[in-house]
């Protein structure tokens, strides 16, 4: 047998290696006092033995004292509900290994079983926080988890203020975006009305260019075919016709007024150029300029009637356009409620 580190070896099975006897030697048994149990009252524990009594003669003859029972029993016999559950362990190395209760006992109250109980725990009291006495190492855990705690809370609520700023930045960016776009719409819509109103009338002026000029052309032959028929001769002819594009010769010596009818010309026009006038006291429908307008003069007065007239059409079609807009109605959506299902005895209630 050979000893080593406080256990036994033993030779092996069939000849094999020495194993570890399971029974440490009796050095490192630990050995208790056999524990004393009584039954009776309380007070002084009789030790085993014949012991004198005696009594008071000024007492008289009572009951006998009840008889003291001492119980030795040993370790093992001390908790019977552990010798019942606990039941005889086989060993590892075959039924020719197994050992006893005794030895069994002896191994669970073994230093080394109590050392690595220690260690198992110091290890529980570092995982599990409700343990009887913590580590430093838990508490040390403990205020690295609150600090780590701290920091993920902050972290989130700065998080979710910068989220909530850029929704905000969104919102706004969204806003001024449809504001540009209604502008933008609104400006197109204005100058496409003002394109085409200018279209409209620059047709219009040159289809009633182009019928003065085919009415005038109209004339031009009806006259030399008249004067032809006449026996005018041709050079004749020219020159008659010729004689009214001529321009007119004015005596400037005479005071001489020009009255217009007020289709024609607007006194804002002469207003604009600063030209003397007055209403026609017979007729109100004409406007009476208090000097004398050659004819060339006359035509740009009438050109520039003609412009104020067109922009004031131009901004009476876009004010009755915006008027259209803001006055039509919007489609309101309606949702459609559900018809009503009455029963046969709400109708008589």
């Amino acid at each position: 047998m050979d000893i080593r580190g406080g256990y036994d070896y033993v030779e092996g099975p069939r000849g094999g290696p020495p194993v570890r006897n399971h029974s440490r030697l009796r050095s490192e048994h630990y050995n208790r006092e056999p524990a004393y149990y009584y039954t009776g009252p309380s007070g002084p524990l009789l030790t085993p033995g014949i012991t004198n009594m005696r009594r008071s003669s000024s007492i008289g003859r009572g009951p006998a004292p009840p008889t003291q029972v001492i119980i030795n029993n040993t370790q093992r016999e001390e908790s019977p509900r552990r010798a019942r559950s606990r039941g005889r362990p086989r060993s590892a190395f075959g039924p020719d290994f197994d050992f006893d209760d005794d030895d069994w006992d002896e191994r669970a109250h073994s230093p080394v079983r109590w050392r690595e109980h220690s260690r198992s725990r110091s290890r529980m009291r570092i995982q599990y926080p409700g343990s009887r006495d913590p580590s430093p190492l838990y508490w040390e855990y403990q205020q690295a988890k609150k600090e780590l705690d701290e920091i993920k809370k902050k972290e989130e609520e700065e998080a979710k203020e910068k989220r909530i700023k850029d929704e905000l930045l969104l919102q706004q960016a969204k806003e001024e975006k449809a504001r540009k776009e209604a502008a933008e719409k609104e400006d197109a819509v204005k100058k496409k009305a003002i394109e085409e109103f200018k279209e409209r009338q620059k047709e219009q002026q040159e289809k009633e260019k182009a019928a003065k000029a085919s009415a005038e052309k109209e004339y031009l032959e009806r006259v030399r075919k008249d004067l032809t028929n006449f026996g005018v001769s041709d050079d004749q002819i020219t020159a008659i016709v010729n004689h009214d594009k001529r321009p007119a010769l004015v005596d400037l010596s005479k005071q001489t007024w020009v009255k217009v009818h007020r289709a024609h010309l607007l006194v804002e026009t002469l207003d604009y150029y600063q030209l003397p006038w007055e209403y026609d006291a017979f007729n109100p429908d004409y406007i009476v300029i208090k000097q004398w307008v050659p004819e060339h003069e006359q035509e740009v007065l009438f050109d520039h009637t003609r412009r104020l007239r067109e922009e004031k059409e131009i901004l009476e079609i876009h004010k009755t356009h915006i008027q259209e807009i803001r006055t039509t109605p919007k489609p309101v959506v309606v949702k459609k409620k559900a018809p009503v299902r009455v029963s046969f005895f709400d109708v008589f209630r």
